[in-house]
């Protein structure tokens, strides 16, 4: 199995008849987290042995619920029509393992009477192809207890909801006692209420991360809902954290987000009702609504806690302030320009989009080669018979070197060592740069998607 990377994260939209199920069934890659859009749902998921705990919960239109990884889970309409509901998951491929179409339908099939043996019933209860219900309904409560997946990485224990009040400080939240958890430790009520827009962007953003769901937390995933007005933005922003995927559920959409230097290129699309666009972690992009009405997404992020840096806010409202100089030399405008800037509450959606057009600095994005057939993470793998010293030196780097930057706009120049000049360093998580300056020479404000520095 090929472990999922950080920043990974799908989407699916559920639909149910009335009295419609999600049959018992396991994502051995992934936690999920479901929201509820049309109807009534009841929700559960089972606890591993030896407790086999039923954590189980009535959703109405707007409430979420949140599915640990691996734990069998279920879920079915319990209104008097039918019922919709969108999930998202932190993996690209989250894998679907029904229980009953696993142990009674496998080929070839799971002997007899090593079945019978595990459930503890009698022969003639069950029929050669074991299609009674019955049979079915057995299965279900007692696989729980028998059945183990490897995932990647794998969780110590079933779940680790956050205790918020904690004050012991940790990467994340320090584990609630399992046996004071609840089911509400893994509900939300409220998706379905319509944020107030009526600020300077026009757009609201309703989180449901760990601070809203404790039961988040080590999962790796979270959800949010964004509501528009009419030409109403979400303004460039990042995720230094988390992939994002959205989901337009009413309205009509503008989206798009910049690579890295030195391309700097923009994708861009207009999405209309159901449809689904995704935005790379760390990358600068935004949303706008260009219909005519109100328009609402709901997003997915890969991760409990996905952080968001709206550029305008962050480069111009600082606390305290970057000096007025140093953006003026990195936006290669009057002073005076950067003053007026700052002295606003707010800044309008000209200026955010000049700060997606300038902010990066020298990380170039590295994407799959799509036409080579055989691809892993990162670059494509050399195999290893033509691997030499060589692609683990650099020779002639003249990182020793010093540069004159002074003719440089912004008075300094990078000189990095990646995996494009060492090979070797593909997968490492780690490479090196050479940063000249001239006098009073600036590395502009940008962000170093994916990776922290030391």
């Amino acid at each position: 199995m090929l472990w999922d990377q950080p920043g990974v994260v799908s989407l699916i939209r559920v639909d149910y008849a009335f009295w419609g199920i999600m049959p018992p069934h396991i994502h051995p890659d992934a936690s999920e987290i479901m929201t509820v859009l049309e109807g009534a749902l009841e929700a559960a998921f089972i606890t591993s042995s030896p407790e086999n705990r039923l954590i189980k919960k009535a959703l109405q239109k707007g409430d979420v619920f949140v599915f640990p990884k691996g734990l069998i889970h279920f879920h079915r309409n319990v209104g008097n029509s039918s019922a919709a509901a969108i999930s998202a998951f932190d993996s690209q491929n989250p894998d679907f393992i029904s229980i009953a179409d696993t142990v009674l339908g496998s080929n070839p099939p799971i002997t007899i009477d090593a079945l019978l043996k595990a459930f503890q019933v009698d022969k003639n209860q069950s029929s050669h192809k074991m299609a009674s219900s019955s049979f079915r309904i057995l299965c279900i409560l007692l696989l729980c207890c028998s059945i183990a997946f490897g995932s990647d990485p794998s969780p110590l224990q079933d779940f680790c909801v956050a205790d918020i009040k904690s004050p012991v400080m940790v990467n994340g939240f320090v584990c609630k006692d399992p046996k004071l958890v609840q089911k509400n430790d893994f509900f939300f009520s409220g998706l379905h209420l319509a944020g107030n827009t009526s600020n300077a962007v026009g757009s609201r953003v309703t989180p449901v991360a760990v601070a809203q769901i404790p039961g988040l937390n080590t999962l790796g995933i979270s959800l949010a809902r964004v509501d528009y007005a009419p030409w109403g933005i979400n303004p460039p922003h990042t995720h230094p954290r988390a992939t994002e995927i959205l989901t337009v559920i009413e309205g009509t959409l503008q989206v798009g987000f910049v690579t890295s230097n030195p391309e700097n290129r923009l994708f861009m699309k207009v999405l209309q009702k159901g449809d689904v666009f995704v935005f790379p972690e760390g990358l600068i992009h935004f949303q706008r609504n260009v219909g005519y009405g109100n328009a609402v997404a709901i997003a997915a992020l890969s991760s409990q806690n996905p952080g968001v840096i709206t550029i305008a806010n962050a480069v111009f409202g600082s606390e305290p302030a970057i000096p007025s100089d140093l953006l003026a030399k990195a936006f290669q405008v009057d002073g005076k320009i950067i003053d007026q800037i700052h002295s606003r509450a707010v800044l309008t959606c000209n200026l955010c989009r000049v700060v997606v057009l300038c902010m990066d600095i020298m990380e170039p994005l590295i994407v799959a080669i799509l036409s080579v057939p055989k691809r892993k993470t990162g670059i494509i793998e050399t195999s290893s018979r033509w691997i030499s010293h060589i692609q683990f030196d650099l020779v002639n780097s003249q990182i020793d070197q010093c540069f004159n930057a002074a003719p440089l706009l912004v008075g300094s120049k990078v000189n990095p060592v990646t995996v494009g000049q060492i090979p070797g360093l593909n997968t490492l998580g780690i490479s090196l740069a050479r940063l000249d300056h001239a006098p009073w020479g600036i590395n502009p404000p940008r962000i170093i998607h994916g990776i922290q520095k030391f």
